[in-house]
C-alpha cells in the first residue's frame, strides 16, 4: 500500500476509496466530506477494548456522526500502519496511523536521531491526511506525547487553522507527572497549553489538572461522560453462570479501584446474608492475583466470582441481573460505571473520591462513604439489603438523573459550543 497524496479532485467530492492508490487499498464506502471532520484521536483500536476510554471515543464518534455539525474520523495511533490505513465502522471513518513517541534522552543519540527523522516523515503523512479528510478540529482522548505533532507548528486546512482539543480522563496527565524521565511532565504541559482547550471530564479532575499543571488553568474546561443506555441494554448473552443474588463491581483490577477494602466489607457482612455474592469484573492491571489470594484468606472462595476481560458488549447483563453495585476506589476522575448502574436503576454504594458525588449525590441517588474504609463499606451494603423500599428509591432516582442530565448527545452538544467558542 504506498503513501497518500494529495488530491487534485474537489475536496466536497472525496471519499475515501481515492484516499489511497495501488492494487491492494482498502475498499470504503463513504459519503461526502462535505462536513469538516472532528478528528477522535486514541491510542488503540477502540473496538475490542473493554477500557473506558476507548468506549468514551466509540460512543462520541457515534454521536457526533447522528448529532451532524461535524463528520466524525477516528483516528487510531497503531504502530503496524506503516501506511494509513482507512475503514468504515457503523457509518465512522476509522484511520490506522503510526504515530511514534519521541526518544527518550536515555536512548543513544544516533537512535534519538534517527527516530526524529522517521517522527518528521510520519507527521507529514498524518498532517497530509487531516487535509484530504478535511479535519478542523484534533481531539486527542488520553493524549501522549505522540501528539506534539498536532501543536508543533500552526496547521492549516482550506485556510482555516486546525484547532486540538485535548481530553484528559486520570492517568494521562498523574502518568506524566510521575513519569521517570527529567523534564517528560514540562513536555507534557507544554503540548497540553499549546492546544486551544483541555477538557477534564469532572470538576474534581479538573482541580487536579490545575493543582498540576496552574498554567493550564484558562484552558481547562469541564465536560462529563456520558452513557449510551440504548448500547447497555441492548446487551450481548454472557457464557459464565451469574449467582442469582449478588454486588457488582466493574473496575480495572488496580491499587485505585480499591477491590481489596470491598472484599474485606464483604467478609463483614457475608455472614448475615448466605445466599449473597460479589461479582468483581475487569482487566487485570497487576492486583488480581493478590485480590484472588485474598479472597482465599478470607474463606470466600465460594462467594466471590472474578470475570476477566468481559467484553462490552456483554456488560450490560452484569448490571441487569445484579442485586446493588460498589464502586470502591480511592480515586476516580469520574465513573462511567456508575451511570451504567444507573441505566438499570440499581441502588449504588460509592467512594466519596474524584468526580463521583457529581453524579451521586449522597443520600438522593445512592450512598456516598469515605475511600479505603471497610466499615463504612459493609454499613452502606447492609443498609442497602436491609431497607428494599429505600435501595429502591435510590436507584430510580440515579437513573432519572442518568437519563436526564448525562446523554451522549448533551456531551456532543458541549463539545460543539466550546469548539464554537475557540
Amino acid at each position: 500500500m504506498s503513501a497518500l497524496r494529495p488530491l487534485s479532485v474537489p475536496r466536497h467530492n472525496i471519499t475515501p476509496q481515492r484516499l489511497m492508490r495501488g492494487k491492494r487499498h482498502r475498499q470504503v464506502t463513504s459519503g461526502t466530506l462535505a462536513r469538516p471532520g472532528w478528528a477522535l484521536i486514541i491510542w488503540c483500536d477502540p473496538l475490542p477494548c473493554t477500557g473506558g476510554v476507548c468506549q468514551v471515543v466509540l460512543n462520541l464518534a457515534n454521536a457526533l456522526n447522528v448529532h451532524g455539525t461535524y463528520r466524525p474520523v477516528v483516528i487510531v495511533n497503531e504502530w503496524a500502519a506503516v501506511r494509513p490505513r482507512l475503514e468504515m465502522r457503523a457509518g465512522v471513518q476509522y484511520v490506522f496511523v503510526r504515530m511514534r513517541e519521541p526518544a527518550e534522552h536515555s536512548v543513544r543519540r544516533v537512535k534519538r536521531i534517527l527516530s526524529s527523522i522517521l517522527a518528521w516523515g510520519e507527521s507529514r503523512r498524518v498532517r497530509r491526511l487531516l487535509r484530504t479528510l478535511n479535519i478542523r478540529f484534533v481531539n486527542p482522548h488520553y493524549p501522549t506525547l505522540a501528539q506534539e505533532m498536532f501543536v508543533a507548528r500552526p496547521f492549516v486546512v482550506d485556510g482555516r487553522p486546525v484547532k486540538v482539543i485535548f481530553s484528559l480522563h486520570g492517568m494521562d496527565i498523574v502518568g506524566a507527572a510521575d513519569w521517570p524521565e527529567p523534564g517528560y511532565l514540562t513536555r507534557y504541559v507544554f503540548m497540553l497549553a499549546r492546544g486551544r482547550a483541555v477538557v477534564a471530564v469532572s470538576h474534581a479532575f479538573a482541580d487536579l489538572v490545575k493543582c498540576v499543571a496552574p498554567e493550564l488553568a484558562i484552558k481547562v474546561s469541564v465536560i462529563h461522560n456520558g452513557v449510551s443506555v440504548e448500547t447497555i441494554r441492548n446487551y450481548e448473552p454472557m457464557n459464565a453462570a451469574l449467582p442469582a443474588r449478588y454486588i457488582l463491581n466493574v473496575a480495572t483490577f488496580e491499587a485505585k479501584k480499591g477491590q481489596c477494602y470491598l472484599l474485606n466489607a464483604f467478609s463483614q457482612i457475608a455472614d448475615f446474608y448466605p445466599d449473597l455474592h460479589l461479582v468483581l469484573a475487569g482487566r487485570d492491571a497487576g492486583v488480581l492475583n493478590n485480590l484472588s489470594q485474598q479472597v482465599s484468606q478470607l474463606g470466600l472462595d465460594k462467594r466471590v466470582l472474578f470475570l476477566l476481560d468481559v467484553p462490552h458488549a456483554q456488560i450490560g447483563g452484569l448490571f441487569a441481573s445484579a442485586t446493588l453495585f460498589c464502586l470502591s476506589s480511592v480515586a476516580e476522575p469520574f465513573g462511567i460505571v456508575l451511570l451504567e448502574a444507573g441505566v438499570f436503576s440499581l441502588p449504588v454504594i460509592a467512594t466519596r473520591v474524584g468526580g463521583v458525588p457529581e453524579i451521586i449525590r449522597d443520600k438522593k441517588d445512592g450512598i456516598l462513604v469515605d475511600s479505603g474504609d471497610s466499615t463504612q463499606l459493609a454499613e452502606g451494603i447492609r443498609a442497602l439489603l436491609d431497607e428494599p423500599d429505600r435501595a429502591l428509591a435510590l436507584g430510580t432516582s440515579l437513573h432519572d438523573r442518568v437519563l436526564q442530565e448525562f446523554s451522549w448527545r448533551q456531551v456532543v452538544d458541549r463539545y460543539v459550543s466550546l469548539a464554537a467558542s475557540l
